[in-house]
């Protein structure tokens, strides 16, 4: 679709098309088509690609032209429209504190839907409130954000930490609708719903792998850094974060540079770091979409599934994005599994 998305042309004509829907953050195709004068007419960057299986919609952000064994090809990538907000940054420093979303909305008021700066206004931007108790019960602590970060990074950052997803959807009225939502727990730890299973006893899970390592794991940090005053005169400042001892203790340095202020700044710091080295609990395998269990109808990205392998090991997992791939050998269709962070706090 060109800007005013009316239809430009049906994609038809491809060696190699791969779209990626993501729960997290915003997804990406690539797309490979013949070296014809039509390209440069119908795919332009900022023009919008759909497809009928997906609520997503792509932008075009790059078409190039490559050559290699079979000759010239143009390969047309992009973004989902949640990268809209990678092209918006925070004006000033900024505090987020409170509920969730609500804190949220009035990011994106301030940058997008009505800022004081008209120019920075996207007119069919629009926010859609979740009326979901998982998104509506989530409250964020005191957090400060530089005048340098992007709305996009803020928001996919929030939701990652709370495990939600956020997509920008196009309306049948052609807005941009902005909603923050969280996908259905389909695993054995609820009765309310049909469980939603992969596993190779069922014929749709192959080549599984299953993943426990404590390599980078830290659980107390020393964390140091300097406060400078008004006058140049520069104070060290320390802390440590995290609980542990004997041979459970797994220590590591965490420098937090001019911070600027006290200690409660390090602790912040050094409970960010520290949460990045944590345990790690991966299940990957390839699986079959289409077999029993159907995406679209049985579950959907950001879903709660259960996992199991050949050998015993089973656990819960979220469905983090979903990607379709079509090329001459035929089409493909496979999500990609995460652990959720509450099953590594468990095991701690």
């Amino acid at each position: 679709m060109d800007k005013n998305f009316k239809m430009v042309s049906v994609v038809e004509n491809f060696s190699s098309f791969v779209w990626t829907d993501r729960y997290y953050s915003a997804g990406d195709f690539e797309l490979y088509v013949p070296p014809t004068i039509r390209v440069l007419t119908q795919y332009i960057p900022d023009y919008y690609v759909v497809r009928p299986d997906s609520e997503h919609v792509m932008i075009i952000d790059s078409v190039l032209l490559e050559e290699d064994d079979d000759g010239y090809s143009y390969k047309i990538s992009g973004e989902s429209l949640e990268s809209i907000l990678k092209r918006r940054i925070l004006w000033t420093d900024t505090t987020l504190s409170g509920n969730l979303q609500d804190a949220i909305e009035t990011l994106l008021n301030g940058s997008i839907i009505s800022p004081s700066i008209a120019d920075r206004k996207i007119d069919n931007f629009v926010f859609v409130k979740s009326e979901d108790e998982a998104i509506t019960s989530l409250t964020i602590e005191e957090a400060e954000y530089s005048k340098d970060e992007t709305i996009y990074d803020i928001i996919e950052k929030n939701c990652q930490e709370f495990e939600i997803g956020f997509k920008v959807t196009l309306t049948s009225d052609n807005k941009f609708a902005f909603t923050l939502y969280k996908g259905v727990d389909r695993s054995y730890d609820q009765t309310a719903v049909p469980y939603v299973i992969f596993s190779p006893a069922f014929d749709n899970l192959t080549s599984s792998s299953f993943l426990k390592s404590y390599t980078d794991y830290k659980n107390v940090a020393l964390v140091t850094g300097t406060s400078t005053d008004s006058e140049g005169e520069s104070t060290d400042l320390s802390t440590v974060v995290g609980e542990a001892s004997g041979l459970d203790r797994r220590e590591t340095h965490i420098d937090a540079g001019d911070v600027q202020g006290n200690t409660s700044v390090l602790t912040k710091k050094g409970n960010e770091e520290l949460a990045a080295l944590k345990k790690t609990e991966a299940f990957e395998g390839e699986a079959n979409v289409f077999n029993m269990f159907v995406y679209g109808k049985d579950f959907f990205i950001g879903d709660m599934v259960q996992l199991e392998d050949a050998f015993g090991n089973t656990g819960k997992s979220i469905v983090s994005e979903m990607v379709f791939s079509s090329d001459g050998e035929g089409e493909k269709f496979y999500p990609t599994f995460i652990v959720p962070e509450e099953d590594g706090d468990e095991e701690e």
